[in-house]
């Protein structure tokens, strides 16, 4: 008697040497129907910190957060934003669509939050102390403290106060979304030196490890997000969508994002008129690093940015990419008991590398909307 043949579908990777996470990964969750996930995203509070006294407008500008100080609260659809992180894989740091990979790149940060991204790394010396209290930062530095006539160095406290507020409840919170670490402070100390910091590289090295998955989102519904997401929720806030339909919109959101074609795809929306006329000079100095294949460094944190997967958000072709490089063993690295360490000398060889990026810049021939080649198919889809 002929056995019933039995079909067993594979949610893939079908070849696992490239997404070795797969076991992690948020997909895993959803292909064995756990409770469904919809991300909240963090901040330290719903406001922005507000516009800053005009007194300290020169010196936001002088620095390059003035860009981000005019950026106003924007709502986010959780739902959306959880369909976009689920398709996020940390081993290539990119979205896996069916159109090809796509990723956030230094240059959506300039566009976004106005940053210059070339300089230098934010790993200066030892880290001092711990945290500060938002709350503190609030009270004690408020509009209606602001000195009636202020002395240069009033002027000064106040800027480094409303500076650490951005990054502390707005560019890189911490996870209590109460406290920002201090050991951003002294890299403003000297407010002539903050510019020469690559914000934007910082800003994505903390952000990257904020998409990757934790094995607790296997056994709790409702996680937190936190770091410098894109807008992308704001976009489509036009979907009304109530408290007890996320799940279904979650859903829907991932049909939607399985069904994009090519031509539903703005590979490069920068490059638009509307877009590229806001954006300011010093941002788009030494455009080539957009490009570039270099680690994020942020203190203790180094992410790697693979280009070379997603050149065509940059007009190029795609072809076959390298594997990434493997630094998994720097995503143990955590800040706890490490008051002591320099991580300028910790990280000494990635810092060489990104000093050295334009060594790494991609150039292959321009993208001319052609599908893949049979090559480049075979390659892409078992993994």
């Amino acid at each position: 008697m002929a056995v019933p043949r039995q079909t067993i579908i594979n949610p893939g990777p079908e070849d696992p040497s490239l997404l070795t996470l797969q076991k992690k990964h948020i997909s895993e969750h959803v292909w064995q129907e756990y409770p469904e996930r919809v991300l909240r995203c963090r901040r330290s509070s719903k406001d922005h910190p507000g516009l800053p006294p005009p007194q300290i407008l020169q010196v936001l500008k002088n620095t390059g957060f003035y860009g981000v100080s005019r950026l106003r609260y924007f709502e986010f659809d959780n739902a959306l934003v959880s369909a976009l992180v689920e398709r996020w894989r940390p081993e290539t740091h990119t979205f896996h669509m069916t159109q090809g990979e796509c990723t956030i790149t230094l240059q959506c940060t300039m566009a976004r939050s106005v940053f210059r991204v070339v300089g230098s790394h934010t790993s200066r010396g030892k880290l001092r102390g711990q945290r500060l209290s938002m709350k503190w930062l609030d009270e004690t530095f408020s509009f209606a403290n602001f000195p009636l006539n202020p002395t240069n160095d009033d002027i000064e406290h106040f800027a480094r106060a409303y500076i650490l507020k951005l990054i502390g409840g707005y560019l890189m919170p911490d996870k209590s979304s109460k406290e920002v670490y201090l050991m951003y402070l002294p890299l403003l100390a000297d407010l002539t030196a903050v510019r020469t910091f690559s914000w934007g590289s910082a800003v994505l090295a903390y952000l990257f490890p904020a998409l990757a998955p934790h094995e607790s989102h296997f056994v709790d519904p409702q996680v937190h997000i936190f770091g410098d997401l894109p807008p992308l929720g704001y976009w489509w806030t036009c979907i009304d969508v109530h408290y007890h339909q996320r799940y279904d919109t979650l859903k829907k959101y991932r049909l939607l994002l399985d069904s994009l074609k090519e031509d539903q795809i703005k590979w490069r929306p920068y490059d638009e008129d509307h877009v590229s006329q806001q954006i300011l000079y010093y941002c788009i100095d030494n455009r080539d690093i957009w490009r570039a294949n270099v680690p994020f460094i942020c203190f203790h944190i180094v992410e790697w940015q693979c280009l070379d997967r997603v050149l065509r958000q940059f007009g190029m072709d795609q072809p076959i990419p390298e594997n990434p490089v493997d630094i998994d063993f720097l995503h143990t690295l955590i800040l706890a008991g490490k008051t002591s360490v320099d991580w300028f000398r910790e990280h000494q060889n990635y810092i060489q590398v990104w000093n050295h990026w334009e060594a790494r810049v991609a150039f292959v021939p321009p993208y001319h909307g052609t599908p893949y080649s049979r090559e480049e198919y075979h390659w892409t889809y078992p993994i």
